[in-house]
């Protein structure tokens, strides 16, 4: 027994010798297969380091206050977009790291990067921070000054630095904001690379901040439909949309802006940001509400869009956080202030003939336009109620986009005639809803924008208004490229794409080029009579109002 046990150890410690040798094995062979697998990736990947480029800089808040000793306090929030291009055939990943600024040598605000991942294209990153300073002016205290600021930033990159964690920080790259305040020099060093930005905020001549609050779709939505669930049928965050302006998809069907960004930057304020989008959030300049295929009706494109009546819900949210920001006084003077932006009713219309809909089984044309009109006028008096004053309307498109001139090949390529039948007589009640409303509801002001007559017009005579074609979309596919098929992601894949988008009335089956748009906004703005079917404002007028 004792023999046998005394071979049993000598078996036992034979075995863990080779155990260990047989592990030590294994770690040194992963070992060199790691290594070598590095070595492939190096030699024949070829890494290289990430590009940064900064797309956009956003002035969001800015606060200056006035204290003892001549020594004013200015608080403003900055929202910066980075694009990372990454150029290898495998992905990054950036770990949270921040970024800091300083003036004259002391930090006065930090960025924060948030954790995120790269694949082989590019990704982009919201970076948001904070930024305080003091600044005299002439050792005098201004209490209700009238304030003017416009920022200039220049931006020059020598070297960019990733460190082996992935985090980021520059050497030797700066950006210059120099913000002029009654003749008053702020300069800030701050980073990243060679672009040239501009952002610019000003107050009213009267001192106050109009706020404009957009709302309701058929050209306005800015991309709250990033953030629900649909279909691509009812999104444009994919190429090519957004490759004349903002050169990467914002959500905005058009190749660039849309009418409600050329109003917004007419009257003095930044991109209204869709009220969907993820982030930091101030409702101070204004909230959009709008999103692409949504109607008055709830049975518009039901499930896909965000329909008027919960666009409303989303308005009382945006009401309620002012209220809570500004107390009630000063957030009653902002709502009567704001102008309120229509464009709804077009999809109602639509929705009939693109989707397998029987409302029209079971309603007669004038009862199916009597619920559009009736959802509007809810929807307008609710925000009245609640202090709104001021609103700009749009009025319905009718069946000649190229989308609709192929649903019937009887016709030739003509327009589509229910659609046609049918935006004419929502228009007719929409003029007549609103010289009623003015007459009923204490203040109300609007202005209604005829967009079908000059669509029309420039549909029939494209080279007066600087077009060559007036009739065929931009990128499509099939007759008049009117088979919704732009950028390639919906049900038909294949997709043609014109040279230049400013030659073109539409950019895809159902929306307008960004060329368009301004154009409409310029009318919308500061347009005459003519350009308007009723009302006495045109928009710029309507802005200005008390």
């Amino acid at each position: 027994m004792f023999i046998c046990h005394g071979q049993g150890l000598l078996c036992h410690a034979y075995s863990f010798k080779r155990f260990c040798f047989c592990l030590f094995l294994f770690f040194l062979l992963s070992i060199v297969l790691l290594g070598t697998a590095s070595l492939i990736i190096v030699f024949v990947l070829k890494p290289q380091r990430p590009v940064f480029s900064l797309k956009t800089l956003r002035l969001d808040l800015y606060e200056l206050n006035a204290y003892s000793g001549s020594t004013l306090f200015l608080s403003s929030v900055i929202t910066l977009t980075l694009n990372a291009q990454n150029p290898n055939k495998l992905g990054i990943s950036y770990r949270p790291s921040r970024l800091h600024l300083y003036f004259q040598g002391r930090r006065i605000g930090t960025i924060r990067v948030p954790a995120s991942e790269s694949k082989r294209n590019k990704i982009q990153m919201r970076l948001l921070g904070d930024i305080k300073a003091h600044l005299l002016v002439l050792h005098v205290t201004l209490l209700k000054t009238k304030v003017a600021l416009e920022c200039d930033i220049n931006i020059d990159i020598e070297k960019l630095v990733i460190k082996s964690t992935y985090s980021m920080r520059g050497a030797k790259n700066h950006v210059v904001v120099s913000c002029h305040v009654k003749g008053t020099t702020l300069s800030l060093p701050c980073f990243p690379p060679p672009c040239t930005a501009t952002s610019l905020f000003n107050l009213q001549s009267n001192g106050t901040l109009h706020c404009f609050l957009h709302l309701w779709r058929f050209f306005l939505d800015a991309g709250n439909n990033n953030y629900i669930n649909t279909t691509t049928l009812d999104q444009a965050n994919f190429w090519p949309y957004g490759e004349t302006y903002f050169k990467f998809p914002t959500g905005r069907f058009s190749d660039g802006r849309l009418i409600s960004d050329f109003i917004a930057e007419y009257a003095n304020l930044p991109l209204i940001p869709p009220f969907l989008q993820p982030g930091f959030h101030n409702y101070y300049d204004g909230v959009n509400f709008a999103s692409s295929g949504a109607g008055a009706l709830v049975e518009t494109f039901q499930g896909s869009v965000i329909d008027l009546g919960t666009q409303l819900e989303y308005y009382k949210k945006v009401e309620s956080w002012l209220r809570n920001k500004l107390g009630n006084v000063e957030a009653e003077a902002r709502f009567s202030r704001a102008v309120y932006l229509f464009s709804i009713g077009s999809n109602d219309y639509l929705s009939l003939f693109l989707t397998n809909s029987t409302m029209l089984n079971y309603y007669n044309k004038s009862q199916y336009i009597g619920m559009v009109i009736g959802n509007l006028t809810s929807a307008i008096k609710e925000i009245h109620a609640r202090g709104g004053r001021k609103f700009g309307f749009i009025n319905s498109l009718d069946g000649c986009l190229p989308g609709l001139r192929i649903l019937k090949p009887e016709n030739n390529g003509g327009c589509l005639e229910e659609v046609t039948s049918l935006a004419k007589l929502h228009n007719n009640a929409l003029s007549k809803l609103l010289i009623m409303l003015q007459t009923q509801l204490k203040g109300f002001k609007y202005s209604l924008y005829d967009l079908n007559s000059n669509l029309r017009k420039r549909m029939k005579h494209p080279h007066k208004y600087g077009l060559k074609e007036g009739k065929e979309s931009c990128c499509g596919t099939g007759q008049y490229r009117g088979v919704f098929s732009c950028g390639g992601k919906r049900l038909v894949k294949e997709f043609d794409l014109c040279e230049n988008p400013n030659d073109y009335l539409f950019w895809d089956s159902y929306h307008l080029t960004e060329k368009v748009y301004k154009q409409f906004a310029d009318q919308m703005w500061s347009g005459t009579e003519d350009s308007r079917t009723v009302g006495s404002y045109n928009l710029k007028d309507l802005f200005q109002a008390l």
